[in-house]
């Protein structure tokens, strides 16, 4: 009799704990359902459905060769005077004798550098215009200094391109602003962003036209 007492009551114990358990989990909210992330599309897929969306984007409108014209008077011979500015540690120096620079225009007004050397010419884009992107590059490409500076537009006869690119093995935030002071002359300001913010001049160049 008491052996049968003691079975109901483990029955009636195990019968106790399904139960609560049975209400937890039916009280145990189900969770969402994740969302689905999109595709990867890789560059090419990437370009054709701007295409799509946007038809013609891969040509210059009108409104962008009129900027491009803005740096037409760049194709000239030049020669640049260079002004290294003092820091706190070093004085103010002259760079040697005037840089010439060989520029001209390409057929899509894009700004090349020419290099002579005997009977050979090499062609280097200087400045160009990205009419997918909407902004000037000048492009640094060689073992002293490579990266890109860009800018989205001039302002009146004022260009400032920013970016991050390699001097002399030395990574850093530079600033350079081209100004057309002339038909004959144009300037550029090489300026560092510091941590802070602050801008440091670094150096000035002062070119004067030799011919067309």
């Amino acid at each position: 009799m008491i052996a049968a007492m003691q079975m109901k009551g483990a029955l009636l114990y195990v019968a106790g704990v399904l139960g609560h358990c049975w209400c937890l989990q039916a009280q145990t909210p189900v969770p969402p359902t994740a969302t689905p992330t999109s595709r990867f599309l890789s560059l090419y897929e990437r370009i054709a459905q701007r295409e799509k969306e946007e038809p013609g984007y891969l040509r210059r409108s009108a409104t962008e060769f009129k900027e491009v014209s803005n740096a037409a008077w760049l194709a000239a011979k030049w020669k640049c005077a260079v002004t290294v500015f003092e820091t706190p540690t070093t004085a103010e120096r002259k760079g040697g004798p005037p840089e010439e620079l060989e520029l001209e225009r390409g057929a899509n007004g894009d700004v090349f550098e020419l290099k002579r050397s005997d009977d050979r010419v090499t062609r280097t884009a200087f400045l160009f215009f990205d009419p997918r992107a909407h902004r000037w590059v000048a492009p640094m490409g060689d073992a002293a200094a490579w990266g890109a500076l860009t800018a989205e537009r001039w302002q009146g006869t004022t260009l400032v391109l920013t970016g991050r690119v390699s001097i002399m093995g030395s990574m850093t935030e530079l600033r350079q602003t081209i100004t057309k002071v002339s038909e004959r002359n144009y300037t550029i300001l090489n300026e560092e962003q510091a941590p802070d913010g602050r801008l440091v001049r670094l150096d000035w160049y002062d070119c004067a036209k030799t011919s067309n």
